[in-house]
């Protein structure tokens, strides 16, 4: 079990991107797409005899077009973050009656839900959707790279939809570990997938986790707090400031965790196996 990834450059992380797309989606997208967006591109297919194209950089997030399709990280609601050639950070932001673009998903998907609303969520093809609540604090999984979608989310509630969600993208499935802090007891189980776990942490001010072993690489998102020391052994601790929403990439290794600050800490923390 390796102690390091190593990163891929932009030019891997956009042959993944492409990989991705032809090889789980391609013929879904051939059938429901009759043009699919991407950055600083224009794309276009045939649909029922006529063409169309989209311009990532002048889409409108409130265009109102059912032919469009992008793919997700070049939807204009889900906010590209961060990426390390494993795993691609999005922000989704969804304002009260607005709504997504029609966006395709096709690599494993987690999204942590920081500040939840109600929702209508439908699938292209597949009628006007289904009413979903999306808690704040809650964790939502989709195994597209085996079953891919194209969907839209509509907000229809009152509150600002506010999600931290990553893709997989490291399809290689490098067999990491199996993630294991059962000896932890601050951490609860709260996504348990053949290539990730996540667990809910929380801590009391001053309060400390057991050192625990950390395989893979991962994501930690915070709900709540305002300062922690991540401790490794035989290394200076290094301390973080933190806000709602903050997402932060961690690397393999022996860890403990410390709320340093004088309010209760809770986090989401999840580890690719």
């Amino acid at each position: 079990m390796p102690d390091t990834f190593l990163p891929l450059s932009t030019t891997d992380i956009n042959r993944e991107r492409r990989s991705a797309l032809l090889a789980s989606a391609g013929a879904a997208l051939l059938a429901l797409s009759p043009a699919v967006g991407r950055a600083n591109e224009t794309n276009s297919a045939t649909s029922s005899g006529s063409a169309a194209s989209v311009s990532w950089n002048s889409v409108d997030p409130d265009a109102n077009d059912d032919n469009l399709i992008v793919p997700i990280y070049d939807e204009p609601r889900h906010h590209v973050i961060m990426e390390n050639g494993v795993m691609r950070v999005m922000r989704v932001m969804i304002p009260p009656g607005h709504a997504t673009l029609w966006h395709a998903q096709n690599l494993d998907f987690v999204n942590t839900i920081i500040g939840g609303s109600h929702n209508i969520i439908a699938r292209k093809g597949e009628g006007p959707g289904e009413p979903v609540e999306m808690k704040t604090g809650s964790v939502r999984y989709g195994d597209y790279q085996r079953s891919p979608i194209v969907d839209r989310v509509s907000n229809v509630g009152t509150t600002l939809n506010h999600q931290i969600a990553f893709e997989i993208t490291d399809l290689a499935r490098r067999n990491y570990g199996n993630a294991d802090r059962s000896h932890a007891t601050n951490f609860s189980v709260i996504l348990d997938k053949p290539h990730v776990r996540g667990w809910r942490l929380k801590l009391q001010p001053g309060e400390t986790t057991p050192v625990y072993r950390q395989d893979g690489p991962g994501i930690r998102v915070v709900l709540s707090g305002a300062r922690l020391i991540d401790r490794r052994p035989g290394e200076l601790g290094q301390q973080i400031s933190l806000r709602p929403g903050d997402a932060l990439f961690t690397t393999p290794g022996l860890i403990a965790v410390t709320n340093a600050a004088e309010e209760p800490l809770e986090i989401m923390e999840y580890e690719l196996r």
